[in-house]
């Protein structure tokens, strides 16, 4: 048998698990209603949390756009990491007390939250948040489906079919099993993608002649690789560190993780969860890392650096075991597209359908409803990709920045600040999405800092004074009396 077909047999072999998962969860744990279908009935428990939390968020971003970004600015890559670890850690601190809020007022999303406990009687807040996660989640999901074919491109295949298997795929199991499927494949995933990177790493360094040939080749392309700044001056230091912390800061008003919070069992398991995803979260990232150095100790003149993982895998590892080492890739993509899809569903079918359009609608036709959004978003997702194959990691932060940053401040003052007000959330929205798009699409201020330190920084301001300047909700805050 060739080397291609046992190529091909080992990742075909994954994807046929992650495709059984969704088909399993669908025969055994039937969703009867909107809240199993997007939050899977509140019964998930912490070590599930936290994988599915990070593995979420991880996507394409951690072999493909994390890998690309450390192949070009070496050991100052880890700075990534220590954003993520500020925004993981805040993100797991009012993990528990977010839970308790969504919990005493029966939320089943992000936006469901928001509107609720900022008394949003008119929906103003309502159809904003949810108009600006659709938005934004759907252009997210278009990114995976890219990172989907380019990781294909790196396996010696076309970039069109690549696009197409990730889309299948995702879109079948998320159809099938809702957020219960979401959040088993996601535990799957997100091992396979530690099994993945730390099986790659020492091969990729012992090829090499083991640690010091690996810092010599390195150093021998240039020290700035090994410095923790890049050769960077202070001023364009401190602007990097801005797009760091600007990640970092978007982590507890992520639509699709923060779901998470909402869709585990309680606050305590919640708190559990957290010190899970940290370890996890730096186990990741640092393998995201390492891969990307060792790539460009490697190959250092290898065309697009975003697909390193994918040359590595194949020239290090036998074919039947590169097959399923590959499919790490599509584990990281996978996991995050399938929860960018729910996230956006439930904006249209929870906070838009059933809470403003249909309050009566009968909960199977609602289910009905999501799963064939479902499938219509991840077409659109589908045409989009096949037509735009740009830098991932830069798309996938553009995504973030224009409603995880925007939403962050907000969720934060929210769940401590009894004074914020409908108001002061809508002036948020507008003003920090509106400053991650012109700032975005503006090259002297992109090149400055990321959109999303501008964003958030907005969004914060804008929270707080127009919350001052008008009358703050009553009936809600009865509502969550002890739990403040």
């Amino acid at each position: 048998m060739s080397e291609g077909v046992l190529f091909w047999i080992g990742f075909s072999v994954y994807l046929a698990i992650v495709l059984l998962i969704g088909v399993l969860t669908h025969i055994y744990r039937r969703s009867r209603t909107l809240a199993d279908y997007l939050v899977g009935g509140k019964i998930i428990g912490p070590l599930t949390t936290a994988f599915t939390t990070t593995a979420s968020i991880a996507s394409g971003y951690q072999f493909v756009g994390l890998v690309g970004t450390a192949f070009l600015f070496g050991f100052a890559s880890f700075w990534f990491l220590v954003g993520d670890l500020i925004g993981v850690t805040i993100q797991y601190a009012v993990a528990p007390r977010f839970r308790k809020f969504t919990g005493r007022l029966n939320s089943i999303t992000i936006v469901d939250y928001l509107a609720d406990r900022v008394e949003d009687t008119g929906h103003v807040v309502r159809a904003l948040a949810a108009i600006i996660v659709f938005v934004f989640m759907s252009t997210y999901v278009c990114a995976q489906f890219t990172a989907g074919g380019k990781a294909f491109v790196g396996l010696g295949a076309s970039y069109d079919l690549g696009v197409f298997v990730t889309w299948l795929i995702v879109t079948v199991y998320t159809l099938l099993g809702g957020y219960l499927a979401v959040a088993y494949t996601d535990t799957l995933q997100g091992i396979w993608m530690l099994i993945g990177m730390y099986t790659v790493i020492p091969l990729a360094i012992a090829s090499m002649g083991g640690w010091h040939a690996f810092i010599s080749r390195l150093a021998e392309q240039s020290a700035d690789l090994l410095s923790a700044t890049n050769g960077m001056s202070l001023e364009a230091f401190l602007l990097f560190m801005g797009t760091i912390f600007g990640i970092g800061v978007g982590y507890p008003g992520s639509p699709h993780s923060m779901g998470r919070m909402i869709g585990v069992r309680s606050p305590k398991a919640a708190a559990q969860a957290g010190i899970i995803a940290v370890i996890s979260w730096i186990l990741i990232d640092t393998g995201s890392i390492f891969l990307g150095l060792t790539a460009r100790a490697m190959m250092p003149t290898i065309a697009d650096p975003e697909t390193s993982y994918m040359v590595m895998v194949r020239e290090l590892v036998p074919p039947i075991a590169a097959g399923l080492m590959l499919a790490a890739v599509y584990a990281a993509i996978m996991s995050t597209a399938d929860s960018q899809l729910l996230a956006a569903v439930g904006a249209l079918v929870r906070d838009i359908f059933q809470r403003i359009l249909n309050p009566n609608a009968d909960e199977k036709k609602l289910v009905a409803l999501s799963r064939i959004l479902v499938v219509a978003i991840s077409v659109a997702g589908l045409v989009i990709a096949l037509r735009f194959s740009g830098a991932v990691f830069w798309f996938i932060l553009f995504a973030w920045s224009g409603v995880a940053c925007v939403f962050a401040p907000i969720v934060v003052l929210s769940l401590y600040w009894k004074r914020l007000t409908k108001w002061g959330v809508v002036a948020a929205m507008i003003g920090g999405s509106t400053t991650a798009v012109i700032w975005h699409f503006t090259p002297v201020l992109k090149e400055a800092v990321y959109e999303g330190f501008p964003a958030a920084v907005v969004s914060f301001l804008l929270a707080v004074v127009v919350s001052l300047l008008t009358k703050p909700p009553e009936k809600v805050i009865k509502i969550l009396e002890g739990v403040w």
